[in-house]
């Protein structure tokens, strides 16, 4: 009996084992091209976002953490408005299709369009209960490339716009 307990054992290590690692070793990061706006708080974002999950002074950090607005008492409002104005530029060394076809050199100038991005709070907070409810974009940039690029293969015109609206409750 204790010969098949221990074949079972092996047999479900194996099987868990041979499934993890290709997993694992083939994940990669995805990445978004800088579409992804962490600007939720002006406040925090002047301290480099230090502590914004913890709450505290400001309510952007309900974004993060929406326990934060039990700290808050009575009723609050707080605004935040982002001005994004990136620069990137794509140089190509080489690049081919899929197919192997040589597309050429050439690259592209300032691609990032610029962007504002809003945010707002509300919070209310009475005896050991508090209400929230919070309205931004995570995600919101343009990227625009000339169609004659040498990565036109991968896009020319690229565009993430959403509206995050949450509401909250918390007890203390």
């Amino acid at each position: 009996m204790k010969l098949g307990v221990t074949s079972s054992r092996a047999a479900r290590l194996l099987l868990s084992t041979s499934v993890l690692v290709p997993v694992a070793l083939g994940a990669q990061a995805a990445l978004a091209g800088g579409f992804g706006l962490r600007e939720q708080s002006a406040y925090y974002q002047g301290t480099s976002f230090a502590g914004n999950a913890a709450g505290g002074a400001g309510l952007g950090s309900m974004y993060w953490n929406p326990a934060a607005i039990s700290f808050v008492p009575g009723m609050q409002f707080e605004g935040n408005v982002t001005y994004i104005a990136p620069h990137s530029t794509v140089d190509v060394i080489s690049a081919t299709s899929v197919t192997g076809a040589n597309l050429g050199t050439l690259g592209v100038g300032d691609i990032a369009d610029n962007g504002v991005l809003p945010t707002g709070y509300a919070t209310y907070g009475f005896d050991r209960w508090a209400v929230g409810l919070s309205l931004n974009s995570p995600y919101g940039l343009v990227t625009d490339a000339t169609c004659n690029w040498s990565g036109r293969n991968y896009g020319c015109y690229n565009r993430i716009f959403d509206i995050n609206m949450g509401a909250q409750v918390a007890y203390r």
